[in-house]
């Protein structure tokens, strides 16, 4: 059987839409979103009935219809956990979970890459929005958080992100999501907040379902990452901190009235065909970018997000300091960072180092934010991050 979840539609071998009523739909869909992970009768009766006084027998009639429609009458689809809610076991002979976005979206890598298709997968924030993530490669697990801008199926292959992603997967397993507002994650309430954030990534590093793994932040992820890994340090068994910053622009001294201005030339310029105000972003992280690179990063940003929403993220990244995050973290941390810049100064990656107990950092031989796939620095940092993964989280 097949349960659709962009329609929430559940369909039999073939392919016969199975009916079931508009409130099991939902208690399916939300158990599908969280598979593997236990979900609460609280979080269920909240999403499905949206405040409404319902009595339990409600809840278990839907578990009753769902399991009955999956012929799960020995509950190995649909496991009942006493006292705390129900989980979905996933994957499971009796269902697949897919979804209808995919299909004119999911494409092969570059010729030649020999890498397999970005598929994307859901699951639900705390306050039940849609996260989008995707897992390519096998190995020892590595989580990209979020950074200006994803979109975990066109990302995987443009020529700015997408090669070093893919160089990745090739000896680790490479785990991307969509941060709330971005890319294929629900996109209804822009991109929320810092604290919001840390809990999306929580959200991300359950549904995976892993005991011990890296976490990469690139950029305006670098901080994300760093306080995640001191809130939650049972989690992350390493930590790879690239193009980072610990102080937002407006915390070391750049003039409330330059950021203000930014923000509003991208929120009024980003929707129109014209390149020029998603281009002052670009030409800031890859002035050595060839032109065909900084056109698909600039579709990229397009297709990742709307003008508002990136500006809110421009707004919260400035107003960030999480140096009081950073002795707490007791993950080994190997930091990467360009000398040159223009974007996130050097001297924020040293003020890193020098606050995270256990890191090692790195200069790369790059004029680009991170480096690109035409430039020597690309595969030494590249064999830099795998080694330093394998070696902590293998």
């Amino acid at each position: 059987m097949k349960f659709c979840m962009d329609t929430r539609e559940l369909f039999d071998t073939k392919n016969k839409r199975i009916h079931l009523r508009q409130q099991a739909l939902e208690v399916l869909w939300v158990l599908a979103a969280n598979r593997n992970n236990t979900v609460s009768k609280d979080l269920l009766f909240n999403h499905v009935w949206k405040g409404k006084i319902v009595t339990e027998d409600s809840l278990s009639q839907c578990v009753v219809a769902i399991r009955k429609a999956l012929n799960d009458d020995k509950h190995e689809l649909i496991k009942t956990v006493p006292k705390r809610g129900y989980r979905l076991d996933y994957p499971h002979e009796k269902l697949t979970i897919i979804h209808k976005r995919n299909s004119e979206l999911i494409k092969t890598a570059t010729a030649g890459s020999g890498s397999v298709p970005a598929v994307a997968n859901f699951t639900q924030t705390h306050d039940g929005l849609d996260l989008a993530y995707a897992r390519n490669g096998a190995g020892p697990a590595l989580i990209r958080a979020p950074h200006w801008m994803t979109h975990v199926l066109h990302e995987w292959n443009d020529n700015v992100f997408g090669p070093r992603y893919r160089r990745l997967a090739q000896e680790l397993e490479m785990i991307r999501y969509d941060g709330r507002g971005f890319g294929l994650s629900d996109r209804s309430v822009g991109c929320g907040t810092f604290k919001d954030w840390v809990e999306d990534m929580h959200s991300i590093v359950l549904a995976t379902n892993l005991d011990k793994l890296g976490l990469i932040g690139n950029s305006g992820g670098a901080p994300l990452s760093m306080v995640y890994s001191a809130t939650y340090p049972e989690r992350i068994g390493c930590l790879v901190l690239m193009g980072g910053f610990v102080e937002g622009s407006l915390k070391r001294g750049v003039k409330a009235s330059h950021v203000q201005a930014f923000i509003n030339l991208i929120e009024d310029g980003w929707a129109g065909r014209n390149a020029a105000f998603r281009q002052i972003m670009s030409t800031q992280l890859f002035p050595g970018a060839t032109s065909e690179q900084m056109n698909e990063f600039d579709e990229l940003q397009r297709k990742s997000t709307d003008g508002k929403t990136a500006a809110k993220l421009i707004s919260i990244l400035s107003e960030l300091d999480v140096q009081n995050y950073l002795p707490r973290i007791k993950a080994p941390t190997l930091i990467l960072h360009s000398k040159h810049d223009a974007r996130q100064p050097f001297e924020q990656a040293v003020k890193m180092s020098k606050l995270i107990p256990n890191s090692e950092l790195h200069v790369l031989e790059t004029i680009n934010h991170t480096p690109l796939q035409h430039e020597p620095a690309f595969e030494s940092s590249s064999r830099l991050v795998i080694d330093f993964v394998t070696k902590h989280c293998g």
